[in-house]
């Protein structure tokens, strides 16, 4: 019987400089250190980084805490392949009109005024897609997860490989605010409102689908992004997202991540409420093993 729960985890990792973000600072070693923790799962991974040097250090990371995991690891230089990108992003962002819809609140954070980290947030979705057109997804289930997604030892906890039923047909998005509180969007520049703002309702830290489905998103993702970029427009992944629920919201299946355990968003939700320890999991498992699907 094929494991239709089986999910292969994308992620990437880029230095940014960020250890000198003020108020922002977060160093290499300490992505890494996260990283750490998601490198136990026994998932497939595929990993996108910029030179040979970060290869290196990312399989002598997985090989040390999950030794015999399933690894590619892709060189893939995003600063020099969309540099355009970049300058269409900057230009937009170092523009006064552009900054004059942004509350000066905001201006300090680094998705309104450095292009690299916005771009390298867009990035997410080309690097999956690029990770399934290039065969290396062997599982029907693909996942997008951040780099340092895991900041706490406990993220994993009980969970030494992720694996849940996910719709295929859909793309699996999470959710910090409950749906009956989404705004209701009726226009495309209710989007934009977000955008400007800051107004999160989904995440980018995590999205799952199959194969098929998950190449359509991020086609749609990419085309989302030159199109907005082309009206003067850009924000980081969250806000794309939020714009493609509106456009295609049967596309989508929300996954509320719950309260938080600490402060901050609950990200451990992303792993911990949907997962093949859960009741409903291990009743459909049983039930497709009865017929044998």
């Amino acid at each position: 019987m094929t494991d239709n729960s089986k999910i292969t985890i994308v992620t990437a990792f880029y230095a940014l400089g960020r250890e000198g973000w003020q108020g922002f600072e977060r160093s290499d070693d300490v992505y890494y250190e996260r990283f750490t923790r998601l490198a136990r799962l026994k998932n497939d991974m595929i990993v996108y980084v910029a030179n040979q040097e970060n290869k290196d250090r990312v399989l002598k990371v997985r090989n040390q805490v999950c030794p015999g995991g399933r690894t590619e690891v892709v060189i893939y230089d995003f600063m020099e392949d969309q540099k355009d990108v970049y300058e269409k992003i900057q230009n937009i962002l170092d523009n006064p009109e552009y900054k004059s819809k942004v509350p000066v609140k905001l201006h300090q954070n680094p998705e309104y005024w450095n292009g690299w980290y916005v771009l390298v947030n867009l990035v997410k979705t080309y690097v999956v897609r690029d990770s399934i057109q290039k065969g290396l997804v062997k599982d029907k289930l693909v996942a997008w997860v951040d780099f340092g997604v895991a900041r706490e030892d406990d993220y994993f906890e009980n969970l030494d490989e992720w694996k849940y039923d996910f719709p295929q047909n859909k793309v699996n998005v999470y959710n910090v605010r409950k749906y009956k509180y989404f705004p209701r969007l009726k226009t495309e520049e209710d989007t934009h409102r977000l955008m400007y703002e800051n107004d999160n309702y989904i995440i980018g830290t995590a999205f799952v689908s199959g194969q098929a489905k998950m190449v359509e998103y991020c086609n749609y993702f990419q085309e989302a992004v030159q199109y907005l970029l082309a009206k003067g427009i850009t924000d980081d992944d969250q806000g794309i997202m939020m714009y493609l629920f509106w456009k295609y919201p049967r596309m989508h299946k929300l996954h509320f991540l719950g309260k938080p355990k600490r402060p901050g968003w609950p990200l451990e939700g992303i792993f911990q409420r949907v997962n093949q320890n859960k009741r409903g999991y291990k009743f459909r498992e049983k039930i497709r093993r009865l017929f044998g699907k």
